[in-house]
């Protein structure tokens, strides 16, 4: 047991000017008392009054980088108090300015000593990130006992504005981040009471410093960062790399993987080192898995309502933080912050479609037939979800599973692609902070998807399995699905045609093609893979699509103006370079592009192939890269044969102003989406999905949430 300091005088001079007064004393589990002490505004006090007063009271308190006088004091009570400081907004640094003073809670010491080697200090992010959940108040405390004991850190968090039901968010949070430290955060019970008492701690501005960080400690979780790129050395884009969490999601806690392996993930503009994070083992995926399945019971008895109002929260907290969710999208995946932006408002309406269509999950119930019995017809949870998502649209795909899964009361696993796994996990903290209770949602991060994901197909807990990718891993996942007969949604690869009638206005067509080839850098299913235009328009057509994809400017995506960034890796860059290398080699034009640029980055130029022979690869290839080339054709019968003419049915696009040939058409193509004079199909509210080898069952619309349900009928002898 550490000495303890003798009780020390509180009353000062300044006290009669601040008009303190006990507001009453709370017994709390643990021996822990909490005080409450009302402290009016001090008129006319100037800083180094205040600094008088604290020097006065003793000890020191480390603030930033500044070291302030504290107060640390037993008090006949036989508990700790600390009291901190702030300037009033608006007040000045001289006389008359306006200061509130705040005590937090302290703890019997023998209950400090306890836990002195497991706890820790709350870091800078963390600090931001409890002020942006609840807008409280955080303390950090450190302290050296004289007994020579070094280390004892751990968070008090005080909210004067609200009620403690609405803190649960803040602690879900806070333990998921710091499972290692002491984590308490609470309200005041009575706001009539002590309604005036305020917290002046600074607000989360981008950037702002509220803590140091504390040496020697070997709890300390400490962002994880390696070979830095001189691209990247921003703050901003430092904060926003350094403010997600870097470790598996399991249970609501963060937790290193079991083998301590983590990856890097790469900026593909520079090919430097954004930050490491966890390299799951397949019992990491086993133990997320068990807290999916003890979660599940629970969930699934949560009102519908309830289920909603989460993601509705959700879907405002993405949006109000879509500049941030932007930036850090941008910087693994690559592409233009524009673009990254358009993909959050995307990626959020799944989240608003679906807190609607939670409390519409409906039923059946008749007469029989007979007369003699009824029949009920329900829908309930199908159970614990695999979710695998892919790295071309890392919030949109995500959002897309995660929405439908909660509204339908399903607990997940969610393995993120290893390229772009930092939005997705940005995306876990956002909805914890929505109220989404522990176990719901668990992330797991690996290199290794098989290994790690394989033992979770086989485990007869999981029911539903929903993977975005390629068509080749989708068929393997289907293989391996078959032995537990999974619920499954395979959303596949795509080799979309687009089709441009002679009668087509060719300004419109050109300016679908940029939509539908150009959208993602050419990295998504749904883009444009083969254009077929008819020999009428085909000249003019070809060269404004020149035109305006050679006038396109290349470059990092956080640069301005930059309208097409890099592709995600070199191998993805390699393998378009390819496609376009044999088609030139069978005899296609270049109009504009075709050559990998020099210099750091895996950058593609926009490029148009003219004259393309059907023997080329990329009529048959997806692409999945800023290519476009071009196929002419005479007569319909022919232009539907060619875009008919893959394995792949995801969308189809087509162009024409004739109503009857729009009809005609839109039946023939055997595709599951059909852009019609427009070049893009993504809608939360319709059903997306293909036919043939581009996937299994259909996400997003009213039947979205039916691929998380199972149907039960009941027959009733009456």
């Amino acid at each position: 047991m550490p000495d303890i300091p003798p009780a020390r005088p509180v009353l000062h001079p300044l006290r009669e000017r601040s008009s303190a007064r006990l507001v009453r004393t709370e017994h709390h589990p643990h021996g822990r008392r909490r005080v409450l002490i009302d402290h009016r505004p001090l008129a006319g006090v100037t800083p180094a009054m205040l600094l008088d007063w604290f020097s006065h009271l003793g000890g020191t308190m480390t603030y930033g980088d500044a070291v302030l006088p504290r107060y640390l004091a037993w008090h006949p009570l036989d508990h700790i108090t600390w009291a901190l400081a702030r300037e009033a907004p608006g007040g000045g640094a001289g006389e008359g300015a306006r200061f509130r003073i705040v005590e937090a809670f302290g703890r019997r010491p023998e209950y400090l000593v306890d836990v002195v080697d497991r706890v820790e200090k709350l870091d800078e992010t963390g600090i931001r990130l409890v002020q942006r959940v609840a807008g409280v108040a955080v303390v950090t405390l450190e302290h050296t006992w004289s007994a020579g004991v070094e280390g004892t850190h751990y968070v008090s968090v005080l909210d004067l504005g609200t009620r403690a039901a609405a803190l649960a968010p803040v602690n879900r949070v806070l333990r998921r981040r710091f499972p290692d430290a002491m984590v308490d955060a609470w309200a005041t019970h009575n706001i009539e009471e002590v309604g005036h008492l305020e917290a002046l701690l600074p607000s989360a501005e981008p950037g702002a410093r509220v803590a140091t960080q504390v040496r020697g400690h070997s709890g300390l979780r400490r962002v994880r960062r390696s070979r830095r790129g001189p691209m990247a050395e921003s703050d901003r884009e430092r904060r926003v790399i350094d403010e997600v969490t870097k470790g598996l999601i399991i249970g609501g806690s963060v937790r290193d993987a079991t083998e301590g392996k983590t990856f890097g993930i790469e900026d593909p503009s520079t090919g430097e080192i954004l930050c490491d994070v966890a390299d799951a083992s397949p019992e990491d995926g086993m133990a997320a898995l068990d807290a999916a399945a003890a979660a599940q019971a629970d969930w699934a008895a949560t009102a519908p309502r309830e289920r909603g109002e989460i993601l509705r929260r959700a879907f405002e907290l993405v949006t109000e933080r879509a500049d941030d969710i932007a930036l850090l999208m941008t910087l693994e995946m690559g592409k233009p912050l524009a673009e990254s932006k358009a993909e959050i408002t995307y990626a959020a309406e799944f989240f608003r479609w679906f807190s609607e269509e939670a409390v519409r999950i409906s039923g059946e119930w008749k007469v029989n037939a007979t007369g003699s019995g009824r029949v009920l017809v329900m829908r309930q949870p199908i159970g614990p979800c695999l979710l695998i998502t892919p790295w071309n649209f890392p919030l949109a795909m995500g959002t897309r599973k995660i929405g439908p899964a909660i509204a339908a009361g399903c607990t997940m696993v969610i393995k993120p692609a290893s390229l772009t796994p930092l939005t997705i996990l940005k995306l876990a903290d956002i909805l914890a902070e929505a109220g989404l209770p522990d176990g719901v949602l668990n992330v797991v991060t690996t290199k290794s998807t098989g290994k790690v994901m394989g033992p979770l197909i086989s485990d007869g807990r999981i029911r539903k399995l929903s993977f975005t990718g390629s068509t080749e891993v989708g068929q393997k996942l289907l293989q391996q699905s078959a032995d537990q007969v999974l619920k499954t949604s395979m959303e596949l690869g795509g080799n979309a045609p687009f089709v441009v009638c002679a009668d087509a206005d060719v300004d419109e067509a050109v300016q679908g093609a940029m939509l539908a080839k150009m959208r993602n850098i050419g990295e998504a299913c749904t883009a444009a893979n083969r254009f077929y235009v008819h020999a009428d328009v085909a000249e003019e057509f070809t060269k404004k699509l020149t035109e305006r994809m050679g006038d396109m400017k290349i470059g990092r995506g956080t640069e301005d103006g930059v309208e097409v960034g890099p592709l995600v890796e070199a191998d993805q860059r390699d393998k378009v370079a390819e496609l376009v290398d044999d088609a030139v080699q069978k005899g296609a034009t270049v109009r504009t592009g075709g050559e990998v640029p020099s210099g750091a980055g895996y950058f593609y130029p926009p490029t148009v192939l003219a004259d393309v022979p059907t023997s080329a690869r990329l009529a048959k290839e997806e692409i999945f890269g800023p290519v476009a080339p071009i196929f002419t054709f005479t007569e319909d019968d022919e232009a539907i044969r060619a875009a008919n003419d893959t394995e792949f049915g995801l969308v189809s696009y087509l162009y024409t102003r004739d109503l009857g040939r729009a009809i005609r058409l839109s039946e023939r193509l055997e595709a599951g989406m059909v852009g019609l004079n427009q070049g893009m199909v993504s809608n939360a509210g319709a059903p997306f999905g293909g036919w043939k080898q581009s996937g299994l069952g259909r996400e997003g619309g009213s039947v979205g949430i039916d691929e998380y349900l199972e149907i039960k009928y009941v027959a009733m002898n009456v």
